[in-house]
């Protein structure tokens, strides 16, 4: 899991130049303390959600120079916008990410990363999927 949430970060928030110090994601240990900081799940979450997070809010954390409150303001930021986004995000804290917790990160980012991935499913996008209309169904449907 980890490793392909990693590359699925890699590949989509790479251009992303208020991340180069915690792109790319080499190992499995480097998802947790990437999003340690806030700045990652607040940039994940407004790929999957565009717009949920308002970039102003968003502290710039200096790697040399990390100021907790800070970390804990981004970190609080990217629980509530992820559950005013449709998260499910059940004993989640800001202190628990910090700390790098295994299961609620991945869990939480999972839900990014799904929600980015089906976003981008539509009839818009992809007029082919009307195709897997049955027969009698209509779009409404």
């Amino acid at each position: 899991e980890c490793k392909a949430f990693s590359d699925f970060i890699n590949a989509r928030l790479a251009d992303d130049e208020s991340l180069s110090h915690l792109l790319p994601i080499a190992t499995a240990d480097g998802l947790f303390s990437a999003v340690s900081d806030g700045m990652l799940l607040c940039r994940l979450l407004n790929e999957a959600a565009p717009g949920a997070i308002d970039e102003r809010a968003v502290n710039r954390i200096s790697p040399s120079k990390p100021s907790r409150f800070h970390v804990t303001e981004n970190q609080n930021l990217a629980i509530s916008a992820a559950k005013g986004s449709g998260i499910k995000v059940v004993n989640v804290g800001a202190e628990d990410i910090i700390e790098g917790q295994p299961h609620l990160i991945l869990g939480l980012v999972w839900q990014m990363v799904k929600m980015a991935l089906l976003s981008k499913i539509n009839l818009r996008s992809n007029p082919f999927l009307i195709r897997l209309l049955l027969e009698g169904e209509t779009l409404e449907d």
